[in-house]
């Protein structure tokens, strides 16, 4: 891919709009436009787990909440294969922070 093909998919990614939508702007395959929403991903969680702080005190309200991150192989109702990610957000000032939740149920650092 040329770099304003690279360019051009990452802004159809950061706007939410769909795989096929990309493909026929972009004339790029499913695979590439996959590739690519794969990667600005990845970037998101590594900035995200690299930002993260302590949040909360004393008359701080700090909202949490679990989640697993997982794909259904052709959307169907299987268990998902997955990571399950604890997070919180602090309402005043939404200072935020996200934790890979280790097989054992321990935290992972």
């Amino acid at each position: 891919m040329t770099m304003n093909e690279i360019l051009v998919q990452v802004y159809l990614w950061v706007s939410q709009c769909k795989v096929v939508f990309n493909m026929k702007e972009s004339k790029c395959s499913s695979k590439a436009v996959c590739d690519i929403c794969f990667y600005c991903r990845e970037i998101c969680v590594v900035e995200m787990i690299e930002s993260s702080m302590k949040v909360g005190g004393s008359g701080v309200i700090v909202e949490i909440d679990e989640s697993k991150f997982g794909k259904h192989k052709f959307h169907r109702g299987k268990r998902v294969e997955g990571k399950w990610v604890f997070g919180g957000v602090e309402r005043e000032t939404d200072a935020c922070f996200m934790k890979v939740v280790a097989d054992s149920g321990e935290v992972e650092r």
